[in-house]
């Protein structure tokens, strides 16, 4: 291999691990980054900066159950729906509870591979504000 065609691989190889890189940091991995597996025997967790939070259940057959409690309050109330993968996202569609996003799908990267894996996504709360939501896969159900 000639010193150019080296320095030109070694450019490639560079700038390919940049992009890596800026496509994780920002939400956008690669679908292989991330799998359904770990959630059907665990919880996903959520949490908002209210205190509001969110348990979530998958299931393998493309189901989901679901509790919210918001902060401050002494009632939690459950949801459920299906779930369903569309390339790199995950999407939801909330089919029993109440709550506005009552018979709204929503997609959002599919993240988090492992249990203690950690992301944020971006959710609407009561006041139809967007709030940043932390996700986390917590171990056991």
């Amino acid at each position: 291999m000639t010193k150019q065609s080296l320095s030109h691989t070694s450019r490639a190889l560079a700038l390919a691990a940049t992009l890596t890189l800026t496509l994780t940091l920002t939400g956008i991995a690669p679908a292989f980054a991330a799998n359904m597996d770990v959630r059907f025997a665990n919880t996903v967790e959520g949490l908002r900066a209210d205190e509001t939070k969110i348990k979530l259940l998958f299931n393998a057959d493309k189901t989901f159950t679901g509790t919210a409690k918001p902060h401050g309050g002494f009632l939690s109330f459950d949801f459920s729906g299906t779930w369903r993968l569309d390339g790199n996202k995950l999407c939801v569609l909330q089919t029993e509870g109440r709550g506005k996003n009552l018979n709204i799908e929503k997609c959002d990267p599919l993240q988090g591979d492992k249990i203690g894996d950690t992301w944020k996504v971006m959710v609407s709360d009561q006041d139809d504000k967007q709030v940043e939501q932390t996700m986390t896969i917590i171990e056991g159900r």
